[in-house]
């Protein structure tokens, strides 16, 4: 099946493949979530149906994901999607430590110790954490570009006859090359295991050959029972002694004679780095071949200069490959006829126990029932599951306000990406998963923390509340300015400070300046509209007693003028010289009441100036006085 271009549970798209093995074939991906590149393993389709495989996997698999040691690859998904099983891990740019050998041929001492310390440190927290990788080799180990070794593979190598692949029974799971003695005998196997295969990887390093070699699995498998490997110091004497030593011992046929831990191994490691002179262990004496020690293991002949052995193995044909594969294969499908039926007494008590103790639980829940109910309802059904949703790509706060009532939704952690603040990233179980329907079920999630370099964009002529929101969604503060703006409509964003396409960190400031639309005029008020009707009454007043006045002030003109005409008309007749009355003046003689001044004689009442004789009030004189 072609599975470039494919994407897997909704987020992680095959780029391509970049290796592939007996049992699943890897592929370079892109996980679209998190953007960043994985590794994604996917089981071939001739084993998916294997029941106990994908039992096999499943569990290694989420073992394996509970590492965390920089010396191990990464496990960051486990799932199914129709019928398809995949293992989600860290991607590395790098080669294999299988690739590095075959290229440089034989590896320093030093740097090759270097190497054992930090594949021994890998293993060492698997094995702190009860898992047995079961499959240490070249091949599973990746080199990064700095130099750093990270183990792979926990627990998938499974069932082949080709030496290049792996071999299993229904017990015990290597490659061939890397195949320890219990394995291939299908005996018990624990943390020695990977201990033996880690010794088979630096005989590898060291001297750039395997230690058994052969054209099938069966006769490597035979050698690794049988066979003593050729002391690495023949091979390259630049090795010590004290770091040979160290490699023998990991490569004891019986466990108990190994290292008891990875950890002792380590340390012997770091006493040959500081003093390559040292004596780590003291090696036992070998059981002669005739000892009734009860050792299981046979030294194999020589070989004759025609390739032929010496003499035989009892029992064993080792020139007939064939018939020994064939025999190899009896052997394992006779091992796995008994480990099915053992199996199967098992699953038969196991089953049997289970009725029992199902029948005694449901009597007792009945009884409960009819005590409580009084033998009312207690048949209605409910649903006993309930399936688990998705909320990757919702914000936490949607999440809990959707879902509160029937999950509990807790912040696991956060972590940095492209996504808005709050977005949930990741969750735990996973969506669809079915689950127990109970009054508590609790779902982690992983958040986002947003990017620590925000570009901010720009939001002239958006709404205010969609921009604030935008903004909020992005971890930023927001302001508000209102401005008039008759070329703006009004509520819309013109202006804002910082500019688009400025830097800015969460919890920054970013102040809208909004449109209030074009200026308006106030209407009057109540108060003005009532001053403003006074003010015009009384304008109205004034001006009609101004009117009044003006009309007065003429009639009594008219008044003064008739008065003046009637008194003037009666000096006219008086006449003469000497003599004067009240409101007349002489040209010689009499004066006035009023005081009027003369030049030699009387005056007038209104102040005629006289120059000689009399004068009269309208200016008429004899001599032409004036009066004012």
């Amino acid at each position: 099946m072609n599975m470039i271009g494919k994407m897997i549970a909704g987020r992680y798209e095959i780029i391509e493949e970049i290796g592939k093995g007996g049992m699943a074939r890897v592929y370079k991906s892109k996980d679209k979530l998190l953007n960043r590149y994985v590794a994604v393993k996917v089981l071939k389709d001739d084993y998916k149906d294997d029941k106990e495989f994908v039992r096999r996997f499943n569990t290694e698999a989420q073992a394996a994901a509970s590492l965390s040691n920089p010396h191990i690859v990464s496990i960051y998904d486990v799932g199914c999607e129709d019928g398809m099983y995949y293992i989600v891990m860290e991607y590395i740019e790098g080669e294999t430590l299988k690739d590095y050998i075959e290229r440089v041929e034989v590896i320093p001492w030093r740097k090759a110790a270097e190497f054992a310390l930090q594949i021994c440190e890998g293993i060492e927290e698997a094995h702190n954490n009860s898992v047995i990788h079961r499959d240490i080799k070249p091949q599973n180990i990746i080199m990064a570009p700095d130099g750093v070794l990270k183990i792979t593979d926990f627990g998938i190598a499974r069932a082949a006859t080709q030496a290049t692949t792996t071999m299993a029974s229904n017990n015990t799971i290597g490659t061939a090359h890397y195949l320890s003695p219990e394995q291939a005998r299908g005996g018990y196997t624990d943390e020695r295991t990977d201990i033996y295969s880690m010794g088979v990887v630096m005989y590898e390093m060291l001297t750039g050959t395997l230690p058994f070699d052969d054209s099938t699995a069966v006769a490597i498998a035979i050698k690794h029972l049988q066979e003593t490997p050729t002391p690495i110091t023949e091979i390259n004497p630049d090795v010590p002694k004290a770091l040979e030593a160290v490699v023998m011992k990991a490569m004891t046929k019986e466990q108990n004679s190994r290292y008891s831990s990875i950890t002792d191994m380590i340390s012997d490691i770091n006493k040959v780095l500081i003093d390559p002179d040292i004596q780590v262990y003291n090696k036992r004496k070998p059981r002669s071949a005739n000892s009734a020690s009860g050792s299981n293991t046979v030294k194999l002949p020589s070989i004759n200069s025609d390739g032929s052995l010496g003499s035989r193995i009892p029992g064993i044909d080792l020139d007939d490959y064939d018939k020994q594969d064939k025999e190899f294969e009896a052997m394992e499908r006779l091992n796995e006829k008994r480990a099915r039926r053992i199996k199967k007494k098992k699953e038969r008590k196991i089953a049997f126990v289970a009725f029992i103790s199902a029948l005694a639980v449901l009597a007792a829940g009945i009884a409960v029932a009819f005590a409580v109910t009084d033998g009312f309802g207690i048949f209605m059904t409910s649903s006993d599951t309930i399936s688990i949703p998705n909320l990757v790509g919702k914000t936490l706060k949607d999440a809990q306000s959707e879902y509160g009532k029937t999950f509990s939704i807790l912040e696991q952690s956060k972590t940095e990406s492209t996504q808005p603040v709050g977005t949930i990233l990741e969750q735990s179980p996973s969506s669809g998963t079915t689950v127990a329907n109970r009054d508590n079920i609790i779902i982690r999630v992983i958040t986002s923390s947003g990017s620590s370099s925000i570009t901010l964009k720009s939001y002239s002529g958006m709404s205010y509340d969609e921009a604030k929101a935008d903004l909020e969604k992005l971890g930023l503060e927001c302001g508000k300015i209102e401005k008039v703006n008759a070329d703006v409509k009004e509520g819309l964003v013109f202006e804002q400070t910082p500019v688009a396409g400025s830097a800015l960190a969460a919890g920054d400031m970013v102040t809208l300046t909004v449109s209030s639309g074009p200026e308006k005029t106030p209407e009057p008020t109540k108060e003005v509209k009532q001053n403003n009707s006074r003010t015009e009454s009384d304008t109205t007043t004034n001006n009609n007693r101004n009117e009044e006045a003006s009309s007065e002030k003429i009639d009594n003109d008219r008044s003064d003028t008739r008065s003046d005409s009637d008194s003037y008309t009666e000096r006219e007749s008086s006449g003469g010289s000497g003599g004067g009355s009240e409101d007349s003046d002489s040209g010689s003689g009499g004066g006035s009441e009023d005081s009027g001044n003369s030049g030699s004689g009387g005056g007038s009442e209104d102040s005629a100036d006289l120059d000689s004789g009399g004068g009269s009030e309208d200016g008429g004189g004899a001599d032409g006085g004036l009066i004012d």
